[in-house]
Formats: C-alpha cells, sequence, structure tokens
C-alpha cells in the first residue's frame, strides 16, 4: 500500500512538472537535495451524491528531509511545544 501511495505521489509531480528528469534540464545540476515520504492516513469522502462515504485511505507526500541538526537561538516558532517554556512568564 505505501508502494501505491508513493507512486501516485510522485506522478502527481511529475504531471505538474515539479519533478523533472535531470537530463531534461538545460546546464548542470549541482548539488543535492534529501527526500523522504511523510506517510499517514486520512479521511476521504469517495462517491457523489448520496452515495458519499467517508473511508480511510492512506496518503503519501514527498518532502525534503529536515535539513537542521543543531539547536539555534536566534529563530523559534512560539507554537511548537519545546519552545513555549521560553515565553513563559516565571513568579
Amino acid at each position: 500500500m505505501d508502494d501505491l501511495a508513493d507512486k501516485i505521489e510522485i506522478q502527481r509531480f511529475c504531471s505538474t512538472q515539479v519533478l523533472v528528469p535531470a537530463a531534461s534540464v538545460p546546464g548542470d545540476v549541482t548539488g543535492n537535495l534529501t527526500t523522504e515520504f511523510a506517510r499517514d492516513w486520512r479521511l476521504k469522502k469517495i462517491g457523489e451524491g448520496s452515495n458519499v462515504c467517508k473511508r480511510r485511505m492512506k496518503r503519501s507526500r514527498f518532502v525534503a528531509r529536515k535539513f537542521a541538526n543543531t539547536c539555534r537561538f536566534d529563530t523559534f516558532s512560539p507554537g511548537t511545544g519545546a519552545h513555549t517554556s521560553n515565553i513563559l512568564p516565571l513568579k
């Protein structure tokens, strides 16, 4: 099932030309980007009209890997769990 979800995601990127063969790019292709598939289950509506039913389907997204491997203190998002302790008032 994972392979099918991955194949659909790659086909989606190729059809919108987000992914293209390196040979079709003019000039030299330099550098590497590491990627991975993020997979989860989603509740989707299937059918039309009165025949609509909900079904859990496997979803796969092709994403770039996280590049940060060290802790940085110059940026933070207050919505993330680890950084919320930085903004709590202490008495």
